[in-house]
């Protein structure tokens, strides 16, 4: 399988995501190690009538000694997490129903 990265920007961070499993029209799974951990998104598409269905996934897991300590803190960002990929979600919908997607990858793209 060819090697791919996407780059997410945080605030001050910049995320380098590899790609690790790509299934063309379904679905793809990218994957970093960062401040301590391994983390893992997947992204799942499904034909739903004239629509289609976005299901995404996201995992972590501690390695270093000080990220398996503040583990359980992780816990309480749970529904602000949730907040932030909701409101990417909404803002995924508004750009695909809005048949802007070449224009939303191109500014993605010079971001």
């Amino acid at each position: 399988m060819p090697s791919f990265t996407l780059t997410r920007r945080v605030e001050a961070a910049i995320e380098v995501m590899e790609v690790t499993a790509f299934e063309p029209g379904r679905s793809y799974t990218v994957g970093c190690r960062s401040c301590g951990c391994e983390y893992e998104s997947t992204w799942r598409f499904e034909p739903d009538g004239d629509a289609t269905r976005v299901e995404f996934e996201m995992g972590y897991r501690p390695v270093t000694v000080l990220a398996k300590l503040m583990s359980p803190l992780g816990r309480l960002m749970a529904p602000t997490m949730k907040k932030c990929f909701e409101k990417d979600f909404q803002a995924l919908q508004a750009v695909a129903e809005s048949g802007g997607m070449q224009e939303a990858a191109q500014d993605t793209a010079l971001a």
